[in-house]
Order: C-alpha cells, then structure tokens, then sequence
C-alpha cells in the first residue's frame, strides 16, 4: 500500500461520492488529497462541497482558507478565520 497514493485515493472517494453525494468526510479528503497533488482549485472545490454537505466542518473552512492563501489569496483566508473564530 502507497500512502502517498493521492490519486488512488481521489478515485477511491469518487466512487464513494458517487454513492453518496452528500457525503461531506469523503469531498473533504479528496480536497486534501488534490491539495497535495497541487490541484488547487479542486481542492477548493471539494472543501466547497464538504462544507455545503456539513455546515460545521471547521476543518473545511481552515483547509479552504489555506488553499486560497497558498495560490496567493491571503485576504479570503483572514475573512475565512475572522468569520468562523478559527
């Protein structure tokens, strides 16, 4: 087993979002996966979802957050913690 597998893994979570699309655990390990793999935008985009399908999900709006702040959007992540007391 590759730990390092990430896009093993996003096809993985695909399928389990394709039984589930409201499965907010499995867009956001996708987020993480694409963020290592540098995909950025699909990374927010998945942590987008995450957080739609769970409205709680502290660690989507930190992850999102950092994902703009790494592709140079530093003032999304401020509003982001601001507006969640993270």
């Amino acid at each position: 087993m590759n730990l390092n597998d990430y896009e093993g893994a996003i096809s993985d979570y695909d399928k389990a979002i394709e039984i589930n699309p409201e499965y907010a655990i499995a867009y956001f390990n996708c987020g993480v996966s694409k963020f290592y793999l540098e995909d950025f935008n699909g990374a927010i985009s998945d942590y987008t979802k995450s957080i739609e399908n769970n409205v709680n999900d502290a660690e989507g709006y930190l992850n999102r957050g950092l994902t703009y702040y790494e592709i140079g959007n530093d003032k999304f992540l401020v509003m982001i913690l601001k507006e969640h007391n993270l």
